[in-house]
């Protein structure tokens, strides 16, 4: 009888054995390791910006004076809202540019001539609106450039950054 007793015994002394050394550090230790002071923590780093997709759309055309502006909006996509001027009522604009370097995306826009031959133009300025969204994989840019390439040369219109 008393076998079995010590028995038993032996065996819940054995059980907690096991459950120290299963809380990971030697039993009875309830020291914990601070972290040093002089360690900086090693940053995760950020993913590239890729830009995935881009579409420009002319949204309208006014006979009017010069004018050059862009505003820039960041939610998901990057969105461009602009004006730009071309000489004549022939003037449309392109997206002539939009590429990412060191987070920054850089667009150009022109304004381009766009007739037949036969076709006859108003002779005053027309101001160009547009719309540009640029969609991108993992990350957005930190930093959008804006320039514009009309009949007054190339002006950076805004530089935006997130």
């Amino acid at each position: 009888m008393k076998r079995r007793q010590v028995l038993s015994l032996a065996g819940g002394v054995g059980l907690a054995t096991v459950a120290g050394c299963l809380e990971g550090g030697p039993a009875g230790d309830d020291s914990t390791e601070e972290p040093d002071e002089n360690e900086t923590p090693t940053p995760t780093p950020k993913p590239a910006p890729v830009l995935a997709s881009k579409s420009f759309t002319v949204t309208g055309t006014e006979s009017g004076e010069s004018s050059q502006r862009a505003e820039v909006s960041f939610d998901d996509t990057i969105r461009i809202n602009g004006t730009t001027t071309g000489n004549n009522g022939c003037y449309t604009a392109k997206l002539a540019k939009a590429d990412v370097r060191d987070g920054t995306l850089a667009v150009t826009v022109k304004a381009v001539e766009d007739r037949d031959d036969d076709e006859m133009c108003t002779q005053a300025l027309v101001k160009i609106d547009y719309e540009a969204t640029f969609e991108f994989e993992d990350a957005l840019p930190d930093r959008v450039v804006v320039k514009h390439d009309s009949m007054d040369g190339v002006e950076t219109v805004v530089e935006k950054d997130r």
